[in-house]
């Protein structure tokens, strides 16, 4: 089992960094000082359900706080029936499930997935019970793919074995089903599900690894891993439809430092970029991305105690390539590339774009969730330029479909959401 042996703080002074356009401010600050929240966004809300502390080492109670993203203030939500930290959180578009936790005094683990929903659009809500967790484990790296299932991969019954285990939830039904274990011993790894594929990154034994898990063949893949390692990520990994955000991620310990490094991930282009830093270095802290480019950071540890500090960053990518206004127009672009589909969601017609530096032939196809065909939108031999085309909806279900452009020996795939 790899370790990282770094020193307790890891103070990132990057100078030359690759992509250094976001801009960090410093917030409203927490109602309670917390860490290692559970955390998701839910409507007008960023929630963290985390423990609490004010000492050396935090208090056995938890915390709910949720931050309103307009007026950028805490507010208290309800907190959850069981445990007090250390859950593995995962919002889909009406809900929260914490996946397992702990509590600290007496140290317990447990199996169980609380589900929380919104009264009244927040920030209060109410907690019920769904189906127990296959294992009894805190620290799985958790994602739900936009329709049906949650992923989940890791874990630990007692912060001595590492699982490998991973396993999915289906959201209608209320049932887990183990598939195809990692190919590492992961715990407090982050999760992310993107262009039909879930992402597992870092974590204590898996600091500098990137796993992707295709679930139409049941198998894992290894990708290029951060080129800062983070060991503790479970709580400060973000997403938005085709980027993956590193928000900090140490944990405290000699075997996971203190940190303040950004790192975004581009899956389509398996590539790492270096961010702006968070003003401050710290552990367990807890990130979520907000349209069109922000990232909230919340929370986290120091030696001295919990913290309540908050922090925005704009200024993230949004997407593989940059994106190109409607109505514009570039006769001889200098880069193959697929934009993120306007709007999206959509209902029932949305309008995608496309560069192709050189010529040749062209498709332009649209897919459901299983792979399957849908729809052609172009396929034929095509100039240097940037084409825009309408795909309509009408005859469709609501749900996730992705475009895939190929060009020769480029391809490139973006996930567009139908909702009607």
């Amino acid at each position: 089992m790899k370790k990282c042996s770094c020193a307790l703080i890891l103070v990132i002074l990057l100078v030359g960094i690759a992509n250094a356009q976001v801009t960090w401010t410093q917030v409203d600050s927490a109602l309670h000082p917390f860490y290692r929240a559970g955390s998701g966004v839910l409507g007008n809300y960023f929630y963290c359900f985390g423990t609490t502390g004010r000492h050396n080492w935090p208090e056995d109670s938890a915390s709910a706080q949720a931050f309103n993203l307009t007026t950028e203030q805490w507010e208290e939500s309800t907190r959850p029936p069981v445990g007090t930290g250390n859950y593995a959180a995962v919002a889909t578009n009406d809900a929260i499930l914490l996946i397992g936790g702990t509590t600290f005094v007496p140290a317990q683990y447990f199996r169980v997935v609380q589900k929380f929903i919104p009264t009244g659009g927040g920030p209060a809500g109410t907690w019920t019970l769904v189906h127990d967790y296959p294992f009894v484990a805190y620290g799985m790296a958790v994602a739900w793919d936009g329709g049906n299932y949650i992923y989940a991969a890791g874990g630990t019954p007692d912060d001595m074995v590492y699982y490998p285990y991973a396993c999915k939830y289906n959201i209608a039904n209320d049932t887990w089903t183990q598939i195809a274990d990692a190919p590492e011993e992961l715990v407090v790894s982050g999760g992310a599900f993107l262009f039909d594929r879930f992402y597992v990154v870092g974590g204590w034994a898996t600091d500098d690894v990137l796993l992707e898990y295709n679930p139409n063949t049941n198998t894992w893949t290894y990708r290029t891993g951060p080129p800062i390692p983070i060991a503790f990520p479970g709580f400060g990994t973000a997403h938005n439809d085709s980027m993956i955000f590193m928000i900090g991620g140490g944990g405290g310990t000699p075997h996971s430092p203190l940190t303040n490094a950004v790192q975004t991930y581009n899956p389509l282009t398996d590539t790492w970029t270096l961010q702006t830093p968070l003003p401050l270095i710290l552990a367990g802290n807890s990130a979520c991305f907000v349209p069109p480019d922000k990232v909230i950071s919340a929370g986290g540890w120091l030696p001295g105690g919990c913290l309540t500090v908050t922090y925005r960053g704009v200024g993230f990518p949004t997407g593989g390539a940059a994106s190109v206004p409607p109505g514009t127009s570039n006769p001889n672009p200098a880069d193959f590339g697929l934009q993120q589909n306007y709007p999206n969601p959509f209902n029932p017609s949305t309008e995608i774009s496309y560069n192709l530096p050189t010529a040749g032939h062209v498709s332009l196809c649209v897919f459901d969730l299983l792979g399957r065909e849908v729809a052609v939108l172009v396929d034929g031999f095509s100039t240097p330029g940037t084409y825009r085309t309408t795909f309509d909806g009408s005859h469709l279900s609501s749900g996730i479909y992705f475009v895939r452009l190929q060009a020769g020996t480029h391809s490139q795939t973006c996930k567009m959401v139908l909702l009607k």
